[in-house]
């Protein structure tokens, strides 16, 4: 990754609003994005690919993050 990337992520941590493609989505697809992208974790880790896996982790709790605030 790189800088450019490591500030995004750190801007959706922390921003309130949904953005970019997850405000348009409902929360059962916010939900069903999260249990794809923990498929594809679970699956990269089982082809010992660590760095993917890692990846796919911190997209997978942002996406459930999603999910928590949409239901607040």
């Amino acid at each position: 990754m790189n800088e450019t990337t490591y500030t995004s992520v750190l801007a959706t941590e922390t921003s309130p609003e949904p953005t970019g493609a997850a405000r348009d989505m409902t929360i059962d697809q916010l939900e069903y994005v999260t249990d794809l992208i923990a498929e594809l974790r679970e699956m990269s880790q089982r082809s010992k690919l660590s760095t993917l896996a890692s990846l796919l982790a911190l997209a997978q709790a942002e996406a459930a993050r999603e999910v928590a605030l949409r239901r607040r």
